[in-house]
This record gives structure tokens, C-alpha cells and sequence, in this order.
């Protein structure tokens, strides 16, 4: 059984690379416990091309091409650009310190750099895809919540160590005990020499 590639649009949307050519999901059907995919090919609305492919959910290919295309195929350049762009986004969200420019470095190579959006296009994928992972920015200091993943440093000190409240204001302590206890012998030098 032939098996297809799932890739990923510029807009997040599953699509499936068969033997060249790709296709945009359909719908989705049963066929007693399996659950099946119907794919159109994507160039379907642009050349009028009704092509389908049915698979699993696994992208094995169930039902073959039901036709031939009439048009050409995109190639295996656009294969390799849909792949650097997914892998880049994913990394996007594994990495959230790393600027986009340090991304695009890590991924972008010279035979998919013409097929790529431009860099500014990335840059705004790359932000539109960490915006769902970063906190929602408070409204006033009551709705600060400072989540799991944003208590510790990237090399796993506690970093977030709590809130201070005087009176109606709040602070909030940002540091690591090793900073705690260096900023502490450096307030004592600094009582000594008073």
C-alpha cells in the first residue's frame, strides 16, 4: 500500500503530497471502523482539475488518482519548501527564544530559498504561530498569571520567584537564587563601606 506526505500550508492546513501533486482535504467518511479522507487536488477551483485521492488517516493510499491531471506537476522543489517552512515553524514554537532571523538562518538553504515567501512573509508566520503559545497579555496586575512554562530559565532555574504585595501595589521577583545570593554579598560590600 502506497503512502502519501502530509505537508502543511502557509495558513496551517493539512494538505497531502502523493506522487507529485497535492491535494486539499475534502471530507472525511467511514468505512466500518476505518475512517477515511477524501483529497481533491488542490488546483481544482485555478485549473478545474478533478483529481481525488482517498487514504487513512495515516495517509495510505486506499482509492488511487481517480483520473490523470491536466496540469503539470509542481515539482519537487515545492515539496522541499512546504517541508523547510513546516520544520521552521515547528521549531518556531520548540524554541521561543530564538528570533526569527536565527530560525530562518537554521533552515532557509540556497536550492529552497526561491521557492520560500519572502522573509518578511516568514517573520509574520513565524509570530502569527508563537502568538497561540505566548500568555494573554493581562488587563490590570490582578489578572497576572505567570504559567509553568514561563517560571524557569531556558536551562531549567526557577526564575519567576513569586509576587510582592505593599499596600494596593504588586512587583513581581524575576530572578534566579544564584543572582538572590550575588545581589545579597554585594549589598552587604556596600553596607561595610558606608
Amino acid at each position: 500500500m502506497q503512502r502519501g506526505e502530509f505537508s502543511t500550508t502557509q495558513r496551517g492546513k493539512k494538505i497531502l503530497n502523493y506522487l507529485g501533486y497535492f491535494y486539499n482535504k475534502n471530507k472525511l467518511y467511514k468505512n466500518g471502523d476505518t475512517t477515511l479522507i477524501l483529497w481533491e487536488c488542490e488546483r481544482r477551483r485555478e485549473m478545474r482539475c478533478s483529481v481525488y485521492v482517498t487514504t487513512d488517516e495515516e495517509g495510505s493510499v486506499v482509492k488511487r488518482p481517480t483520473s490523470l491531471h491536466i496540469h503539470d506537476e509542481p515539482g519537487p522543489a515545492r515539496a522541499a519548501m512546504m517541508n523547510v517552512r513546516h520544520n521552521l515553524l515547528e521549531e518556531c514554537q520548540r524554541r521561543p527564544e530564538a528570533s526569527p532571523a536565527a530560525l530562518l538562518n537554521g533552515f532557509v538553504t540556497p536550492d529552497v530559498a526561491t521557492q520560500l515567501p519572502s522573509e518578511r512573509s516568514l517573520k509574520r508566520a513565524i509570530q502569527r504561530k508563537r502568538k497561540h503559545t505566548m500568555p494573554v497579555d493581562p488587563i490590570t496586575a490582578s489578572n497576572i498569571v505567570v504559567a509553568d512554562p514561563w517560571r524557569v530559565t531556558l536551562d531549567g532555574q526557577a526564575w519567576y520567584l513569586g509576587d510582592v504585595r505593599l499596600n494596593e501595589d504588586s512587583g513581581y521577583i524575576f530572578t534566579t537564587e544564584n543572582n538572590l545570593s550575588k545581589l545579597q554579598v554585594r549589598a552587604h560590600k556596600l553596607i561595610v563601606l558606608l
